[in-house]
């Protein structure tokens, strides 16, 4: 179900991290300058040139300065109890590196998961697929069996990786969507509102979205279906997240009897329609007016003068005829209007060739200008206002901006006024035009939030100044296609919506001092991803870590990318110059993807089956892999050490050992091994620990434990442990040492154990010629560090100096038991007993502290055997060399002897 981390890329490229040995020193310092250590949810101070002074405010800028002022800091408003202390405690080492942490501390400062495990684990595939499709090889794979190579991103075309990482956000968002509806998690909610909008901006979803293969992880040949643009996302986000235009329902309005115009909330309902570029409920309702009909008796609600309802009826037909002439609704496939002009076709664009919502573009200017006459056409028809004196200078009329066009007369009689749309209705009228001309100020007014102002401002306003008429108008009223504003056509559409945040947020509208799920979604909208990101982490881990990762495959986060490779990127220049990537000083998707590594790792056992286990620290480790930095590595070698080491469960540990040997991580891999090892040994687990104890490449451990049994076997008498108390593995190894011929250090210790124990058997046995040669053997391998009088001190060997003593009275007392009452002499040859006196002589001549540990340890076995201690090694010593003379004498007579046999 799910490869833990199946890419052959792994941490060994960067440096040696901070890494607490057993017994080692911290290193944190190595990298101290890599990091930026200021706070997790500050705002970057070096903005330059791009930042402007609140309220001096210039269109031609071309980076977007916020406006909407500074927001508390994200730990007043902590979502979930964890802050940016945490975050930052992410990538960071313990000071005291010989101290591990203990799990307790660990998970008393990680935020904890609420997400089932099913969502967790899907979200990890989406990403672990992604990541074998996208991030590019290392070099050293390059050259490897092309079979094993997964598709790298240097493959693929900037369609297919655009198309891809469009397939991949919205699978994404399903999942989320799917698991906010199984459960009731209003944190989760937020956080599928919060992605919905970054994911849908920056990987815009096809306009038809039956072209989205979601069974088929391959990446896309060609282009199906242009992408939504973002005016058109923010206006389906919004209508979607924020369901209620008013206190009364469409429903409810055009339900009403006699008739929806007569509702007290029609003319509002109609302008909110309008601002959320819902033409098809608006085109319904006003067409479902009846004019005529009124209810004097009821003073809630509209009423309209009979006498007028004609010319009521006609001003409905040119709204009606104006909405069906929108160049927006090319991208409604599903529109009801029968009249639309424009459509889309399989190969993407239109056939007019815009393919973006480009409210400067020539579609749009000609819509403008009918506007502009459907102003003047109902103006005509409409009375004056009553309360505004008659014009005397009739060039001022011809100069207004908001009338391009005349009305045949001014002039209007008292029988022709009650015919004639009232001016109240007519000026409800005119906010409708004014909206879809993009005026500023009306869209500001008839906007109930700075949320739907920014969607009205980003459907329908054009703030190149282009009029009604086709004329060109610049900033400063000055005409002529000349002085055309020069970011006019195909201006990127994430810097343009921040531009329209600005304008709705800069007056108009003000947004909460604390942080709330409000505030991220401006934080998207102005262009501040990582700002948004934060306070999604706060929501959901899992969905902040994973958008983090799509957003960097997609261009952004680039200094977090493999290998820093400057790779093509799917996100447009203009958006990343508004995002800001070479300001990355918070290191942002860093801290969310260690933070969530980091809180899998408390969630134990997240999928098994009767062949596969999947727990929360494996998922932990590919998600950190993915994203190879010195923070992440540091995240890597916390959370490795943090997973609970159980002598009961040994497949966890054999699965982080394979991991970290896999992927580089070979510090990890030495503590782990290390660490479990001691624990094994504790359990009395002797073979296992050893293998462990190999693996961790720790000699001088395998060796202590190995002299330890050395030592109380020769004090003792008898092998120990005992034969019942060995493990499996231990006895097993014990019979066969050879096996372990990848590791010479073991084999050795071991093979040197095992014949002293043989050496036991052998003499309980009544084998006393083996016996004899096997303590031959011993007793040389314990004298290779004195080497004819000089000590190596650093020469290695299966047993020491020290145990020279126990084997020396093993020797005296070999053939103790032996029924002809000889001594052990017979059963060796003259080069026996000379090897045996060599050894003996060069520890005298070493002397020393040397000679003191073995008089010592001599002491020592004979106080364990209960022995008086009447005799010293030295007399030991002088015993053993007369017995070993005897025997050579007595070699050479049976060498004698059998030569006067010979005739």
């Amino acid at each position: 179900m799910f490869n833990s981390i199946s890419s052959s890329q792994g941490f060994a490229g960067l440096s040696r991290p901070s890494f607490g040995h057993l017994h080692g020193d911290d290193d944190d310092h190595v990298h101290a300058g890599q990091h930026d250590q200021s706070d997790f949810d500050e705002e970057d101070e070096a903005t330059g040139s791009n930042d402007m002074p609140e309220g001096d405010h210039d269109d031609d800028y071309d980076d977007h300065d916020d406006g909407y002022g500074d927001y508390e800091d994200d730990r007043s408003d902590s979502v979930d109890g964890f802050g940016n202390a945490v975050l930052n405690d992410a990538v960071e080492e313990h000071s005291d590196a010989n101290n591990s942490p203990s799990r307790d501390d660990f998970s008393r400062s990680i935020p904890n998961i609420t997400e089932p495990p099913e969502f967790i684990l899907t979200l990890s595939d989406l990403l672990e697929n992604a990541h074998q499709v996208l991030e590019p090889l290392d070099d050293t794979d390059e050259h490897a069996q092309t079979e094993t190579i997964p598709i790298g991103r240097h493959v693929l075309s900037e369609t297919q990786r655009r198309l891809y990482l469009q397939r991949l956000s919205f699978r994404v968002l399903n999942s989320i969507t799917n698991c906010s509806a199984g459960t009731k998690n209003d944190r989760l909610d937020g956080a599928l509102r919060l992605t919905s909008l970054i994911l849908s901006l920056y990987f815009p979803p096809p306009l038809d979205l039956t072209t989205i293969d979601l069974k088929s992880n391959a990446p896309l040949l060609r282009e199906l279906s242009p992408p939504r643009p973002a005016p058109l996302i923010l206006i389906q986000w919004l209508n979607q997240n924020d369901q209620h235009l008013d206190p009364s329902s469409f429903l409810d309005v055009l339900d009403y009897k006699p008739g929806p115009a007569l509702h007290y909330h029609f003319w509002p309902l109609l302008q909110k329609l309008a601002l959320r570029c819902r033409l098809d409920d608006l085109k319904l309702l006003i067409g479902h007016a009846r004019w005529d009909a009124t209810e004097l008796s009821q003073t809630t609600v509209q009423t309209y003068p009979r006498i007028a309802a004609n010319s009521l009826q006609k001003a409905s037909r040119v709204i009606q005829d104006i909405i069906s002439q929108c160049p927006s609704l090319r991208f409604f496939p599903n529109s009801k209007n029968d009249t639309a002009v424009y459509r889309v076709n399989r190969r993407g664009g239109d056939s007019t060739g815009e393919e973006n919502w480009d409210t400067s573009s020539l579609p749009w200017r000609m819509w403008r200008s009918k506007i502009a006459r459907a102003i003047d056409e109902i103006a005509r028809i409409s009375q004056q206002d009553p309360h505004t004196a008659r014009r005397s200078n009739p060039q001022d009329t011809l100069n207004d901006p908001n009338r391009l066009f005349r009305p045949k007369n001014n002039t209007q009689s008292n029988a022709e006024a009650s015919h004639l749309i009232p001016y109240g209705i007519a000026q409800e009228l005119r906010v409708i035009l004014q909206i879809f001309l993009g005026d500023k100020e009306t869209i500001l007014k008839t906007s109930g939030s700075w949320l739907e102002a920014v969607a009205g401002l980003a459907a329908y306003h054009d703030e190149t100044g282009s009029s009604g008429d086709g004329m060109e108008w610049d900033k400063y009223g000055r005409s002529g296609m000349v002085n055309r504003a020069t970011n006019a056509y195909h201006e990127d559409a994430a810097k343009k919506l921040a531009k329209t945040f600005h304008l709705a947020t800069d007056k108009a509208f003000s947004l909460p001092a604390v942080r709330n799920l409000q505030s991220a979604i401006a934080d998207v909208l102005a262009g501040k991803v990582p700002k948004a990101l934060k306070f999604l982490s706060k929501l959901s881990l899992p969905v902040a870590s994973a958008v983090a990762e799509i957003l960097a495959w997609g261009g952004y986060f680039r200094l977090e990318l493999t290998n820093n490779l400057q790779s093509s990127t799917y996100l447009h220049p203009d958006s990343l110059g508004l995002l800001g990537p070479d300001m990355e000083k918070d290191n942002v998707k860093e801290k969310i993807v260690s933070m969530y590594a980091l809180a899998l790792a408390t969630l134990g056992i997240l999928h098994k089956t009767k062949t596969e286990t999947v727990e929360g620290w494996e998922i932990g480790l590919a998600t950190l892999r993915r994203t190879i930095t010195v923070g992440t590595r540091k995240a890597a070698s916390r959370l490795i050490k943090s997973v609970k080491l159980d002598v009961d469960n040994t497949s966890r540990v054999e699965r982080l050992v394979e991991t970290c040997a896999k992927h580089g991580l070979m510090d990890e891999q030495k503590y782990v091994s290390e660490s479990f090892a001691q624990r094994l040994l504790s359990a009395g687990h002797v073979g296992s620990a050893l293998l462990y104890f190999s693996k961790a490449g720790c000699n001088s451990r395998i060796h202590d434990v190995m002299a330890g049994y050395v030592r109380s076997s020769l004090r003792k008498g008898k092998p120990i442990p005992f034969d019942g108390d060995l493990d499996d593995i231990m006895r097993g190894l014990l019979t066969s040492p050879i096996s372990l011929v990848e590791d010479d250090i073991l084999r050795r210790e071991i093979a040197g154990f095992a014949a002293l124990r043989g050496f036991y058997a052998s003499k309980q046995e009544g084998r006393f010629e083996d016996a004899a040669q096997t303590l031959v053997v011993l007793l040389l391998s314990a004298g290779e560090k004195l080497d004819g009088g000089i000590l190596h001190a650093d020469w290695e060997s299966v047993l020491t100096p020290e145990n020279i003593a126990g084997l020396v009275h093993e020797l005296l007392n070999v053939s103790e038991n032996d029924a002809s009452g000889k001594d052990f002499s017979r059963y060796l040859n003259n080069n026996d007993i000379f090897n045996i006196m060599n050894v003996v002589e060069s520890l005298f001549l070493i002397g020393g502290e040397t000679l003191e540990s073995v008089q010592e340890e001599f002491r020592q076995v004979r106080q364990t055997r209960n022995i008086p201690h009447e005799l010293d090694f030295v007399d030991a010593v002088s015993t053993l060399r007369s017995v070993l003379a005897m025997g050579i004498g007595n070699n050479w007579l049976r060498e004698e002897s059998g030569k006067s046999l010979v005739f």
